[in-house]
């Protein structure tokens, strides 16, 4: 605990280095269930006939890649936790399948929105968006595990 002075008196307040994760966190079974359910609100999402939002200009590309980036970093989570699991000394293996998922889970739902009335579906850039999310998740990975690693105590594979 960090004690600050804050309006006169002493506030408790808790440093980052300080915060601990539990144990689960560590489990590849919940970095899997998050993966699972990362897709069952993509397709969630997908289903919509309209997504409503601001209108600034391609910003659905930056939500896209900003999506998958996180799904990218549980699907990695759930790959690298489990014992024999993808190592973190593979890390090129690690991100082509990292982008390998996020092309084939953005093909799936451009050929699923294609079926959705009121969406167009197919749209390359929204594709392009997705591997690119794929990529800036294998990217972040590393750091994730570092951080989960500090914050849930002990070495994870």
């Amino acid at each position: 605990m960090v004690e600050r002075a804050h309006g006169g008196g002493v506030a408790q307040g808790v440093a980052a280095r300080d915060v601990k994760l539990p144990a689960v966190t560590r489990r590849p079974a919940l970095w899997a269930g998050c993966y699972v359910l990362w897709l069952a609100v993509l397709y969630g999402l997908s289903s919509l006939n309209s997504v409503s939002g601001p209108e600034i200009s391609h910003i659905d590309k930056v939500e896209h890649a900003l999506y998958f980036t996180a799904g990218s970093v549980a699907l990695g989570l759930a790959l690298t936790l489990r014992p024999g699991g993808l190592s973190r000394r593979r890390p090129l293996v690690l991100g082509a399948v990292l982008v390998a998922a996020a092309l084939a889970v953005g093909l799936a739902d451009e050929w699923h929105q294609s079926h959705v009335p009121g969406r167009q579906g197919n749209d390359l850039g929204d594709l392009i968006a997705d591997v690119t999310g794929g990529l800036l998740g294998a990217l972040v990975l590393p750091l994730a595990r570092t951080w989960l690693t500090r914050t849930a105590g002990g070495e994870t594979g």
